[in-house]
């Protein structure tokens, strides 16, 4: 057990699966492990508890966690802390262009807002009819 701590990466890459307290998140990681027998790579997932300090990441969020220092640590298994947040769920961005997209296809900043300005006004209630006092 010792050994595999001493030989954890210091920083990684994963996905949010659950926060269990505000300031907790798990954190699941893919990586690849070589199989001897078959000679070749395979992806293991391994779940990590990190430290979540600005309580700013949500379930699904894809964040870069940081080795924290023994010292540091309020739980034996809470090693890593979100250092920050790659991509939020839901804000996918086009590496190329910087573009927010959906799926293949880009979305326009301006269409998004009058998009949303459009749900909003049909989920308002309308208003109440007035009738005048007589």
């Amino acid at each position: 057990m010792a050994a595999q701590i001493a030989n954890l990466p210091s920083l990684l890459v994963g996905r949010v699966l659950t926060k269990s307290n505000t300031t907790t998140a798990i954190v699941r990681v893919l990586q690849m492990k070589l199989d001897d027998k078959f000679d070749m790579f395979f992806n293991q997932r391994i779940d990590y508890k990190a430290f979540d300090k600005r309580e700013q990441t949500k379930v699904g969020d894809i964040v870069l966690l940081k080795k924290r220092p023994t010292l540091e640590c309020r739980y034996p298994l809470e090693r890593f802390e979100i250092s920050e947040i790659i991509y939020e769920l839901g804000r996918i961005k086009d590496p190329l262009t910087g573009r927010r997209c959906n799926g293949l296809r880009f979305l326009d900043e301006s269409s998004v807002a009058v998009d949303r300005e459009n749900q909003l006004k049909r989920s308002s209630p309308a208003p109440l009819p007035t009738k005048p006092n007589e």
